[in-house]
């Protein structure tokens, strides 16, 4: 994991944004193309992501929140 982020200089942060319009644009052409495709995703990933945010929400509910006044001791 980085632990720093580098500023793009201005040549690089055009390459950036025409890199991401093209892949906008192109992700936008492949779901017209096979959107059959992309609800079959849609449909499967559904529940996973559900029992996911279950998951999270209920490891919320059991930990403890960290109370500030204790950590300054």
């Amino acid at each position: 994991m980085f632990l720093f982020v580098r500023v793009a200089a201005k040549g690089e942060r055009m390459g950036h944004i025409t890199f991401g319009l093209l892949c906008i644009a192109l992700g936008l052409w492949g779901m017209y193309d096979v959107y059959y495709y992309v609800l079959d995703f849609l449909k499967g990933a559904g529940p996973v992501f559900l029992m996911a945010c279950g998951v999270l929400a209920t490891l919320a509910g059991c930990v403890a929140p960290k109370n500030e006044e204790d950590s300054h001791e």
